[in-house]
Order: C-alpha cells, then structure tokens, then sequence
C-alpha cells in the first residue's frame, strides 16, 4: 500500500554528522552518522529529503562535496526554515 509521502528535513551537524562544523576542513572531515544515513537512503525513494542546515553560504561547496562523498542522497537543499518533519538530534527516537 501507497502512502501520501512525507518531507522530511534533515539536518548535518550533529545528525549526519557526529560533530559540529565551522570550516571547509571541518565539514570535508566530518564523520558520518551511518544509522541516520541509511535511515535517510531507506526514506529517499517514498519521500522527499531536503538537507536542512544553519551552515553558512561559505560551508556551501564543502557541504556538498561531504553529502557526495558520503553517498547521502536528498532532493533539495535548504538553509532557511520549511515546514515538514524535522529530523536532528532531539526528533531521532522518532525514526526508530
């Protein structure tokens, strides 16, 4: 059964990644929370992934490179509020 999909935000820092990050270097070295990851792989074909962050507009091109390289796949990219589910550190018991 179909169900209507969901969008989920979802953020880096903390979430994605286990640390929080202020550089280039930071966020190109930034370790991968693998379970939310494969929570965010699992959501991508039935629902629509926006990557939600606070970076700056600097962190932009490092952040991207990061997403690629750690195989998270999303289907907008936004660094301002949306409505939808947020998923970061305080809605996480909510994936399980």
């Amino acid at each position: 059964m179909k169900h209507d999909p969901k969008i989920y935000l979802i953020d880096i820092d903390g979430t994605l990644t286990k640390e929080v990050c202020f550089t280039p270097e930071e966020c190109l070295s930034a370790t991968p929370n693998l379970s939310v990851i494969k929570w965010v792989r699992n959501k991508f074909e039935s629902d629509f992934i926006i990557i939600y962050t606070a970076r700056r507009k600097a962190l932009y091109d490092a952040t991207m490179q990061w997403l690629e390289i750690n195989g998270v796949p999303f289907h907008a990219y936004k660094d301002q509020k949306t409505p939808g589910v947020i998923v970061d550190l305080d809605a996480i018991n909510e994936l399980k």
